[in-house]
C-alpha cells in the first residue's frame, strides 16, 4: 500500500474545506441547512407557493427576498393575514407586512 501525503488525497472534497489558498486554515464540517440559510431549492419552493396563493408574478424578487430573509412562519402567517376575505389587495397587504418584517 501506498504511503499517503497529505489528508486532502483521501479527502476528495467531502469533509474538509478550504478556505484561504494557504492550506492554513480548514474548516471541518458541512454547512447546516437551518431557517436563517436556507438552501436554494427550498427557497424557490417557497417563493413558488407564495406566487401561487397571492397571483402576482411581478413580485417574484420579492417573494424569493422574503424566503431568504424571512421563517416560514413568519411567511405563512403574513399569508394568512393578507388573504383573508376582507382584505382587497392581498399582494399588497401582504408586501407591507413583509417589509417591516424584514425591517426588524
Amino acid at each position: 500500500m501506498g504511503r499517503i501525503t497529505s489528508i486532502e488525497s483521501i479527502d476528495h472534497g467531502s469533509f474538509l474545506k478550504e478556505t484561504s489558498m494557504d492550506y492554513g486554515t480548514i474548516e471541518y464540517g458541512a454547512t447546516v441547512d437551518d431557517d436563517s440559510s436556507r438552501s436554494q431549492l427550498k427557497q424557490r419552493a417557497i417563493a413558488e407557493k407564495l406566487l401561487s396563493k397571492l397571483h402576482e408574478p411581478n413580485s417574484w424578487k420579492f417573494y424569493l427576498k422574503c424566503a431568504y430573509h424571512l421563517s416560514e412562519d413568519q411567511i405563512w402567517s403574513a399569508v394568512e393575514l393578507a388573504t383573508k376575505p376582507q382584505v382587497k389587495y392581498p399582494n399588497r397587504y401582504f408586501v407591507c407586512l413583509a417589509k417591516k418584517m424584514l425591517e426588524k
